[in-house]
């Protein structure tokens, strides 16, 4: 429980992002194999459209503007605004 909560929070504020949607994603298929082996079903399908929502967030992550890690890196050449003389 407490690691799904710390892996949730980085998520949600987006420190590390890589690496928490990782372990989020392995965390989920660990689960997923878990409820596969007691055959609860339903269940697993459930956990299944949470292991697509981790794939779409690592596919979009490029596109990431909020996070704090965005706020930490710094800004490419192509970000700054235009110079004018």
């Amino acid at each position: 429980v407490f690691g799904e909560a710390i892996i949730g929070l980085l998520v949600l504020f987006g420190f590390g992002l890589r690496s928490a949607l990782i372990a989020g994603q392995l965390l989920m298929l660990l689960l997923l194999a878990g409820t596969c082996l007691r055959e609860q079903w339903n269940t697993a399908g459930t956990q299944l459209i949470y292991v697509g929502f981790y794939a779409a967030l690592m596919a979009t992550r490029r596109y990431d503007g909020w996070s704090l890690d965005r706020a930490r890196r710094p800004r490419a050449v192509s970000d700054r605004p235009a110079v004018t003389p």
